[in-house]
């Protein structure tokens, strides 16, 4: 693993862990990182059958502020033992990333998603954290494609934003965050169309969530921003 992590996890080992942490520390230790380091904190959790909280609980106990950053130090085991192999090595961990994010979406739900950002007079890239990334490269991608966008990082701003608009606006949301599940409200309120890229608390408040995870990462995030963009290419040239 990365010294970083290697040596936290040595740590903990020597401060009495609790149960749950020497479970999660052995799992950690004699898993294949190249294989979990992209499994959501569900299925980690789903392995051992404990609450993802306890999870959460056992990566901030080694210092990261969640899940994502754990799984981002627990990545870099595959790359770390030394520079034969590097470039391979990193080909294929990118190749199978690649591989799990695709199984996550549906063609039928992008083109849905392309024809509704197509109809739309402007669209609002929303993204908090991580997540505002995928939310900017987004916007950036829909202004190349002639799509009127707005593109904000902050609830407030947004939320005075969406105060202005109606009908035929459209909210496309990356992340999954109370603040952002307030402002999805609020468009629905307003009459406004939602699609989200994912996340289990915005399933009742949107019109369309186009993966099948309920905790996109920034891959799955950044995957979606090219698949919908690429259905919304078609869409606008009119192609079968």
């Amino acid at each position: 693993m990365s010294e970083g992590l290697r040596e936290r996890m040595q740590e903990m080992r020597t401060q009495k862990p609790t149960k749950s942490q020497r479970r999660l520390l052995e799992y950690f230790s004699h898993s294949d990182a190249r294989r979990i380091s992209h499994y959501s904190i569900s299925e980690i959790a789903g392995e051992l059958d404990m609450a993802d909280a306890t999870v959460l609980r056992f990566c901030r106990a080694l210092g990261y502020e969640g899940y994502r950053d754990f799984r981002t130090a627990l990545a870099a085991e595959s790359f770390s033992s030394g520079a034969e192999g590097y470039l391979s090595g990193l080909a294929a961990h990118f190749t199978e990333v690649l591989h799990t994010c695709s199984a996550f979406f549906d063609e039928g739900k992008l083109e849905a998603a392309a024809n509704m950002i197509k109809a739309a007079r402007m669209v609002c890239c929303l993204g908090m954290g991580a997540s505002f990334c995928a939310a900017m490269a987004m916007h950036e991608r829909l202004l190349g494609l002639g799509v009127a966008s707005f593109c904000e990082r902050d609830s407030t701003l947004c939320e005075l934003f969406i105060s202005s608009r109606g009908a035929t606006d459209l909210l496309l949301v990356f992340g999954n965050d109370p603040h952002i599940e307030r402002c999805a409200a609020l468009a629905r309120a307003r009459g406004m169309r939602v699609v989200a890229v994912a996340g289990e608390r915005l399933w009742m408040r949107c019109d369309l969530v186009l993966a099948k995870t309920s905790e996109p990462d920034r891959a799955t995030e950044l995957f979606a921003v090219e698949a919908l963009c690429m259905s919304l290419d078609r869409v606008l040239r009119e192609l079968p």
